[in-house]
């Protein structure tokens, strides 16, 4: 509730009408945030959170480039896809994290130039058959690119 209540706050303030609210509401939304995912005990909006605190602590620049903020994301979300739903080789569960990362930026960069999703299920499937040597299944790249431009469509 104290996570919600600052959100509405800083929502307040921003829309420049009169009695605002505290002006330090929003300092307290990152630590909020970090409690209220305890509270839901999910590892992927844990690390979700901690990515975008990370990247807007460690990048002043993306406090006032809301467009290269929203491109990092929305690539960190596509890597995640990546990892926790694609997963052509079956290793989310026991190998490093990074797996699959030399392939985020080519489908990175297929969403940015607004391609569809046979294009990016046949991306997918190409890696899987050339790159790791399986047979490939384009039915579920097919689901992949659905969730990969639905994260593009949703921010």
């Amino acid at each position: 509730m104290l996570l919600a209540e600052s959100i509405a706050k800083i929502t307040y303030n921003s829309s420049r009408e009169p009695a605002p609210f505290d002006f330090d509401s929003g300092y307290y939304i990152p630590s909020l945030a970090l409690k209220a995912v305890g509270f839901f005990q999910d590892e992927r909006l844990e690390e979700d959170i901690k990515t975008t605190l990370l990247l807007f602590s460690g990048n002043k620049n993306l406090k006032t480039d809301l467009a290269r903020a929203r491109e990092i994301l929305i690539y960190q979300q596509i890597d995640d896809v990546l990892w926790y739903d694609w997963d052509p080789i079956g290793i989310n569960d026991m190998a490093p994290r990074d797996e699959y990362h030399s392939y985020t930026p080519q489908i990175f960069n297929l969403v940015k130039s607004n391609t569809d999703r046979m294009l990016i299920a046949k991306t997918l499937s190409k890696i899987e058959t050339y790159n790791m040597g399986l047979a490939g299944n384009i039915e579920k790249c097919l689901k992949i690119a659905d969730k990969i431009l639905a994260i593009d469509m949703k921010n």
